[in-house]
């Protein structure tokens, strides 16, 4: 099996054994061949610390470098939890991240509105302009905010002068 090298990483509160302990410099005293033996070193007053340290996601948490794709957070201006890459730009802190739309909406959403309200789910199945057409692709852009019953509807609105070419593009020939 591989070998196991747990140490601790302040970014994130935990041990983790992602093999770069050497270029970290972290020093071979410092290095743990388990979570446990890490944990009972750096986080022995965290009871969660290996539980945290074997399953990086079961916090909920999103951490740089060991979750992949974009973290979820809290838009700051709409208020909804989005993974849209910008998290830098509104400088989202690690603490505010999150590896899916359910973690997001259980650290700020009670109600169990929050998943509908991301995903914009009142628009469901309704036609919408995008650059070349009309499409119902899914899920709907937030900043969407006029929708049509029908691709014709769509396509008259915002097509009048294209209208047969806006009703063949792929998106519209598709439903």
């Amino acid at each position: 099996g591989a070998s196991s090298s747990w140490y601790q990483d302040h970014s994130v509160g935990f041990c983790v054994n992602d093999g770069k302990h050497s270029e970290k410099h972290i020093s071979l005293d410092l290095v743990y061949s388990s979570a446990k033996a890490c944990c009972d070193v750096f986080y022995k007053f965290n009871n969660d610390c290996e539980s945290h340290s074997l399953d990086s996601g079961s916090s909920g948490k999103w951490f740089e470098g060991i979750n992949p794709g974009n973290p979820w957070y809290k838009h700051p201006i709409t208020n909804r939890c989005v993974n849209d890459g910008n998290h830098e730009n509104h400088s989202i802190q690690t603490s505010q991240m999150y590896i899916s739309e359910d973690s997001c909406c259980g650290a700020y959403y009670s109600d169990g509105n929050c998943l509908s309200e991301s995903t914009n789910t009142a628009y469901e199945g309704k036609w919408y302009k995008v650059h070349d057409g009309c499409t119902t692709k899914s899920p709907v852009p937030d900043w969407i905010t006029n929708v049509y019953d029908t691709a014709k509807q769509c396509c008259k609105k915002h097509f009048r002068n294209n209208y047969n070419s806006c009703l063949t593009t792929p998106q519209a020939t598709t439903n």
